[in-house]
Parts: structure tokens; sequence; C-alpha cells
């Protein structure tokens, strides 16, 4: 019962994500921009105080979320991995190899 819990609760974890952090950071993260834009930034910041906020199933399933955009969509892992120092993130990250059970 619990397992079926936290799969529901990924997948509501993965639309906030999409719709607040990686559509507003497409043109960053899989395209030519030098920057992320201010609704980028904005975005990730509501995740990454999501993240701090929450529960450990609700910051597992972000991370997955975020673990499997990385490993799915043709991210720029460089540039991911400089999106918390542009965005001044502190918990979440955008990374193909990150153990969402830490």
């Amino acid at each position: 019962m619990s397992v079926c819990f936290v799969l529901a609760n990924a997948d509501a974890e993965c639309e906030y994500v999409n719709s607040n952090l990686l559509i507003p950071c497409e043109g960053f993260l899989m395209s030519g921009s030098d920057s992320p834009n201010t609704a980028c930034c904005n975005g990730a910041q509501i995740i990454d105080k999501q993240f701090q906020e929450s529960d450990c199933p609700d910051r597992e399933a972000i991370c997955l979320c975020l673990k499997n955009a990385a490993q799915t969509l043709p991210i720029d892992l460089q540039k991911a991995a400089k999106l918390p120092a542009l965005c001044n993130l502190t918990y979440i990250s955008i990374d193909p190899n990150v153990d969402c059970s830490k």
C-alpha cells in the first residue's frame, strides 16, 4: 500500500518539477542559452525550497524525477551542474548518477 502512495506521489512531484523547473529552464538546459532566465531560477528555487521542507518520500520523489530527467532528456549535464550556483540552490541538482535514497 505504501509503495503505491510513493509512486503516485512521484508522479505528482514530477508534474510539479516539470512545470516549475524543467519547462522554464529548457532554454538553458537543452539549447543555446548561456545562462538561466529569471523564470528558470525562480522555479528552481521553488523546487529547492519544497525539497528542503518535505519529508523523505517527497524528497526521494523530487530527486528521482530530476535524476530521470537527466538520464532521459537531452539535458546538457555541464549546464545542469552549474544551475545550483547560478540560481542559488542548496538542495537539488540534476544529476543522472545521484543516489536518491540518501
